[in-house]
């Protein structure tokens, strides 16, 4: 998207490391951008981008805050007024779901949600995360 990052961005590279070495799956599966984006937007229960408005490349990706424009892709597309081709993310499982089938800890189900916060300004903090009560476990 462009947008400014920080140290935020590497406790959302955490959540998905983390989330793959639980499950063994890679958590966004997808052929381009536009694909993450909806995808990671239906894991968070995003539906406003207006957060983005920033990155240098909101306007190549986003429509009216709500519309992920798509390339190449079927799947969840919707036809608006007939001249583009957009995702519109839907709210998707939660972090619970999808770590039902491999572990039902509480503490470590809080910390992916929170690490995989879509917003880097409310995610998770390095300090936080160190402290949070998944950590104390052990």
């Amino acid at each position: 998207m462009g947008c400014e990052f920080d140290f935020a961005i590497d406790m959302w590279s955490f959540g998905c490391i983390l989330y793959e070495i639980i499950t063994s799956n890679v958590l966004f599966k997808s052929v381009n951008v536009q694909m993450n984006l909806c995808k990671a937007a239906a894991l968070a229960g995003v539906t406003d981008f207006s957060l983005f408005r920033r990155g240098i490349q909101y306007k190549k990706y986003i429509l009216n805050d709500k519309y992920i424009y798509t390339v190449g892709t079927k799947r969840q597309v919707n036809k608006i007024n007939g001249d583009y081709d957009l995702m519109v993310p839907q709210k998707g499982k939660s972090m619970t779901l999808l770590l039902a089938k491999y572990t039902n800890n509480d503490q470590l189900i809080d910390l992916l949600t929170r690490c995989l916060d879509l917003n880097p300004r409310t995610r998770i903090t390095v300090e936080d995360a160190l402290e949070h009560p998944f950590f104390k476990l052990a």
